[in-house]
């Protein structure tokens, strides 16, 4: 017996829309209820989390069999555990019997999950292996629950693990076909084989989950909210060249780099590679560093497609996962005013280890718990959640870039490094999900 999940409730009706489009006065604006109602947060739950496409894990995070992570897609606990088969199976951390999260711990290798309350216990899989004192239930019991209940989808993608709580969901590629290239150019940086995702900096600020998501390709704010951050690394080791990078790729009408809104609410932030600034991304490293992993590249892909791997991309995937130079970063909404953020470190593979090694050193002196930078954004997001609560503050505005930016074959957005042409990607798609039935 497989249990499947029921459809979710119909979400509660709101009046209005909160994206106002106008093309003709190239404007593009967002209600600020949509950061701060919970009845918002409730339907975007309900019509995203819940019902699409959503960034789970790393397949290396369960690379064994045994191997778990306990987490949450939407509002609904899961477990992700890999079985002896190789599978991933993804199941609701509840037990059948009175409703206890089976999994206590984040991550682990076990061979069975049993329930602390009264010791019911489940496979990898999921199956019901165990009842306690079983004489004392029907005898078919056992038969008529099955287990615990299955994510219904459950695909992945060059290591990337997604679920879908809604059996009828286009299946993963369809979900992510504009994206798909840009994915693979950021999975193609570990040579031979899926990066492998280390021990993640966690982070918890008090604010909206659409904050992180925007910020993560905004090159606006750089130079103001970083300012201190990029002058203290100017004091690293070869920190003056560093801060110069930093600065040029966040001046306002930089040519250094541009933004791309994807259909789908996907998008990008982009600084392509010149091999110039001997950068990977944006770290900087030894020049031995740059040289093997540069010359690693090259024999595996070719010199042009080394250089174009060598620059910097952050890549957002629609609702939840961003992808950037060294790091997987994947955001979880807890409420309307809470997020949890992920940063994995992705270790590139096929490459000598001290190139990892000064990767994996800057992404900690950046973007670490203790970074210069990283900090600095969530200080951000905590303002703006004040913000966002003021009377007479209906709409914020997105339209930076919006006269300018130009539409490519492929149905892209494009635009400067500081424009926020992928804001209004995201937002358009989340509007077409959120407003489809208001």
């Amino acid at each position: 017996m497989t249990d499947q999940l029921s459809p979710p409730p119909a979400p509660q009706q709101l009046d209005g829309r909160w994206v106002d489009q106008d093309p003709a006065a190239d404007r593009y604006r967002v209600r600020t209820s949509a950061y701060s109602d919970p009845a918002v947060f409730d339907l975007e739950m309900s019509r995203i989390f819940e019902s699409t496409w959503v960034y789970v894990c790393h397949e290396s995070e369960v690379a064994k069999a045994g191997d778990f992570k306990s987490t949450w897609l939407g509002r609904q606990p899961i477990i992700a555990a890999r079985d002896r088969t190789g599978a991933i199976n993804m199941m609701l951390n509840v037990c059948r019997h009175r409703g206890n999260a089976v999994c206590r711990t984040e991550t682990g290798n076990t061979v069975i999950f049993q329930c602390p309350y009264h010791g019911w216990s489940y496979g990898l899989d999921g199956k019901l292996a165990g009842i306690t004192d079983r004489n004392r239930y029907p005898s078919d019991l056992a038969k008529q629950i099955g287990g615990l209940v299955r994510v219904p989808r459950v695909e992945s993608y060059r290591g990337l693990v997604f679920a879908s709580l809604n059996p009828d969901v286009p299946e993963l590629r369809e979900h992510l076909g504009p994206v798909l290239p840009y994915i693979d150019h950021w999975a193609d940086g570990s040579i031979g084989a899926e990066y492998v995702a280390r021990t993640p900096h966690k982070f918890a600020y008090p604010g909206n989950w659409k904050f992180q998501a925007e910020n993560s390709l905004d090159g606006y704010h750089g130079r103001f909210v970083h300012e201190s951050g990029f002058a203290a690394l100017a004091h690293e080791p070869g920190g003056t060249e560093v801060a110069a990078d930093k600065h040029e790729f966040m001046a306002f009408d930089s040519k250094a780099g541009l933004t791309r809104g994807i259909p789908g609410g996907h998008g990008t932030l982009e600084s392509p590679g010149s091999g110039l600034n001997r950068q990977i991304g944006v770290a900087k490293v030894s020049d031995r560093s740059f040289d093997d992993y540069h010359a690693a590249l090259s024999e595996a892909y070719g010199a042009e497609r080394a250089l174009s791997l060598l620059g910097s991309r952050h890549v957002l995937v629609f609702p939840n996962l961003v992808l950037m130079d060294l790091n997987i970063r994947t955001i979880t909404p807890i409420s309307v005013d809470r997020t949890l953020v992920h940063s994995f470190f992705a270790e590139a593979q096929g490459v000598p280890a001290h190139v990892n090694n000064e990767r994996l050193h800057d992404l900690q002196v950046r973007l670490g718990t203790t970074g210069f930078v990283g900090l600095d954004d969530l200080e951000m997001f905590g303002g703006n959640q004040t913000g966002v609560h003021a009377r007479g503050m209906e709409w914020i505005e997105l339209s930076r870039g919006l006269p300018t930016e130009q539409v490519n074959e492929a149905g892209e957005h494009i635009g400067a490094a500081s424009d926020e042409t992928p804001f209004r990607a995201f937002w358009t798609q989340w509007a077409a999900l959120l407003e489809s039935e208001v």
